[in-house]
């Protein structure tokens, strides 16, 4: 349930800031058309948890560095609060919130480490905090513009990375898988 690595789209927002300069700072503001869905699967059904990016309201401020084509990120770190997601039901909302140790661990930081660009994507590095642990991940993303800029792409991540228990129901009946997907679409512009 780390799909709060939604950080992955906030890396991904940020390369649409390519310039010039070595020592860059910006606000990106994360339009509410965006979409980010942490998708799972049982031994039975498949599920989908939805963040509601209606609740962010504050611009994310980002700070990096410029060299050749690798941009290095010295601030650039996106919070994702569990409660905004919605996995379509009040029990499986609950087992989500338990799965991610959600009164303990309130949300999932994500924070981009640097982007490189490449010819036909962009090669991203990102560290994600789920539950008080942190991974490193790389990942492509696709960016597209017309009025304002889209990252789209996709991370696969195992929760036992994270010390997370995938949950069981029916006295072991039902077993949740530990591979979660994370589609995003994220719209952004800069403030």
């Amino acid at each position: 349930m780390r799909i709060i690595i939604f950080f992955i789209g906030i890396l991904t927002s940020f390369s649409f800031l390519k310039g010039e300069k070595s020592n860059e700072n910006k606000h990106i503001y994360i339009l509410p058309k965006s979409e980010l869905k942490i998708k799972g699967k049982s031994n039975i059904n498949k599920f989908s948890c939805d963040f509601n990016f209606l609740k962010l309201e504050n611009p994310l401020v980002i700070s990096y560095q410029e060299k050749e084509n690798k941009r290095y990120f010295n601030s650039a770190t996106l919070p994702i609060k569990n409660i905004f997601f919605d996995c379509g039901g009040r029990q499986i909302n609950k087992d989500f919130h338990k799965l991610l140790n959600t009164k303990e661990f309130p949300q999932i930081l994500i924070q981009l480490k640097e982007i490189e660009y490449l010819q036909e994507s962009i090669k991203a590095c990102i560290e994600m905090e789920i539950a008080g642990i942190s991974k490193t991940y790389t990942l492509h993303v696709t960016q597209t513009k017309d009025n304002t800029h889209n990252i789209l792409g996709v991370l696969e991540l195992d929760i036992s990375d994270f010390n997370l228990e995938s949950p069981t129901k029916l006295l072991g009946i039902i077993v949740v898988s530990d591979i979660i997907e994370i589609d995003f679409n994220l719209s952004f512009k800069e403030v």
